[in-house]
């Protein structure tokens, strides 16, 4: 009997000693239960402090990623959905697009923001769209007779750009109660769209970019979603700077109800997920959302209480409810996006720049040629409405401590550009510098109907030349946006710098080279 009270005595020290517990609280498994991946939509970004609170409060946590809706898709039926746990859309209409419709499960919507124009009101009094009702044909009639240049959000890549070309489409084609194919084929909307079209400045592949533009200045007229142009406004009025004016068009405004599904992947997960869902929807967070412009109800009124986040003078009539255009079936949606892509997307004139410096050696140089082979073929990236057009032009160019070389082609002539791609051997150091100049040159030689951009990828530090040096050169050159794509250990330090200088980006291909590519062609 002393022996068994002994070894109980044992095994009891030895509990303490190693820290076991048995509580639910502190278990591996329980941790599990109270995580989630969430891959979410750009728009969704500002919301990102209220989950954390909750996450705080309720012994969870929360990792985001973000991304435009139908790259969301994209990655959902490319079979990486095992990565997330939650995905947050911006509008539940891209789910039709799913190749397996059962991968999202317990979906509600958390929010209503429509997606709208936004002009400054100097230039919207101009053109007579200030304090009246408009229409969408009055608005693209008013930007093709002013000039005006303006951006927007890439139509093949986010739920915003999709959503107001599908709005358009739908207005020139006398909005049907149902749109078809040989509606939207029409001649006569052919040449108005690629009219309208030819007036966008910069596209980009997510909704907050596009403030950054017109924030500092660049442009003054843009699509966003109605909460982006609020957050906007708030941030210019801060600096002492005129707000945005915002149109919603009388014959339709197209309206995201943000989503938020449980990936059905992981049962032991939808437990904090649905804990998350039902906090988020909640008259107390709603009515935070609601302070800060996310609308709470189908297109419906807006209490009073909130005119000072809906301003009137922002073009807001908060005792109006919002007529919402109706979209067609996803067979009408594809052959939009496919015909935005080859016909009416302003073209392209677009240089690579490919480091073939010594370091790329081995695995570098066989992960650039496998990300080039996806980029230069049109039969692949047409599936990710990616795909170039015989309007585009497209300069591939080596480089490593010196030009190494460059080929340029059209949309049409891509296999010749990935045999220079194959045939060209990694030697030397690296001047991501030199790159961007010479790709300056090359684009200066392009009219003004081009959006125009480089894009360059590296998995090294730039050896040679200087910033310095960089920005002297550049004085007398037109600087265009460098997109700066990186693998292996390229220093972001010195491609931020160059992002900042040229209005470019930095996207990070360490662990998905392709990937990192679609993002980039949100931006061309």
């Amino acid at each position: 009997m002393k022996r068994c009270i002994s070894l109980l005595l044992l095994l009891a020290i030895l509990i303490t000693l190693t820290g076991c517990s048995q509580g639910p609280e502190t278990t591996p498994t329980a941790k599990e239960e109270r995580y989630l991946r969430i891959l979410c939509c750009p728009e969704n970004k500002e919301l990102e402090p209220i989950l954390n609170d909750f996450a705080r409060e309720h012994n969870a946590r929360f990792d985001f990623s973000y991304a435009g809706a139908l790259d969301i898709i994209q990655t959902l039926n490319s079979g990486e959905a095992s990565n997330y746990d939650a995905v947050w859309l911006s509008n539940s209409i891209w789910t039709s697009r799913l190749d397996n419709s059962s991968i999202l499960k317990n979906g509600k919507s958390i929010f209503i923001s429509p997606v709208v124009f936004a002009i400054d009101r100097a230039e919207g009094e101009k053109l007579n769209l200030i304090g009246r009702d408009v229409t969408i044909k009055e608005i693209m009639q008013a930007i093709k007779s002013s000039g005006i240049s303006f951006v927007i959000p890439n139509i093949t890549r986010t739920n915003s750009g999709a959503s107001i070309y599908l709005s358009i489409l739908s207005t020139l084609v006398g909005n049907p109660e149902v749109m078809t194919i040989a509606q939207i084929s029409q001649d006569s909307v052919t040449e108005e769209l690629k009219e309208f079209f030819s007036h966008v400045g910069r596209t980009s592949g997510s909704e907050d970019y596009l403030l950054e533009l017109v924030e500092n200045g660049e442009y003054n007229c843009m699509v966003n979603t109605e909460n982006q142009v609020l957050a906007l406004n708030r941030k210019l009025e801060a600096a002492g700077k005129a707000p945005m004016y915002i149109l919603y068009p009388t014959d339709g405004v197209s309206i995201g109800d943000a989503p938020l599904y449980f990936v059905n992947n992981n049962s032991s997960r939808e437990g904090i997920f649905l804990e998350l869902q039902r906090h988020l929807i909640s008259n107390a967070v709603q009515e935070q959302l609601l302070n800060r412009g996310f609308r709470a109800n189908y297109g419906g009124t807006i209490d009073p209480k909130y005119a000072d986040v809906f301003k009137a003078s922002y073009g807001i009539q908060i005792d109006r409810c919002l007529s919402p255009v109706k979209y067609p079936s996803m067979p009408v949606i594809t052959e939009a996006l496919n015909r935005y892509q080859l016909l009416f997307r302003k073209p392209t004139a677009i240089v690579f720049c490919l480091d073939y410096s010594g370091s790329m050696s081995g695995d570098g140089i066989r992960q650039l040629s496998s990300a080039m082979d996806y980029i230069l073929d049109n039969k692949k990236t047409s599936e990710d409405f990616l795909q170039f057009s015989g309007a585009d032009s497209v300069t591939v160019l080596g480089f490593s401590h010196e030009i190494t070389g460059w080929k340029t082609g059209t949309g049409d002539e891509l296999n010749m550009l990935r045999s220079f791609v194959r045939n060209t051997s990694p030697d030397g150091m690296t001047d991501i510098y030199l790159a961007a100049l010479k790709a300056f040159e090359i684009l200066e030689q392009y009219p003004d109907d081009y959006i125009k951009s480089v894009v360059l990828m590296t998995d090294g530090e730039s050896n040679c030349m200087t910033f310095r040096d960089f920005e002297s050169r550049s004085k007398g050159l037109t600087i265009y946006p460098v997109y700066s794509i990186t693998f292996g250990r390229a220093d972001t330090k010195q491609l931020n710098q160059l992002a900042r200088k040229t209005g470019g980006k930095v996207f990070d291909g360490v662990k998905d080279l392709t990937n990192a590519f679609r993002e980039v062609r949100g931006y061309n």
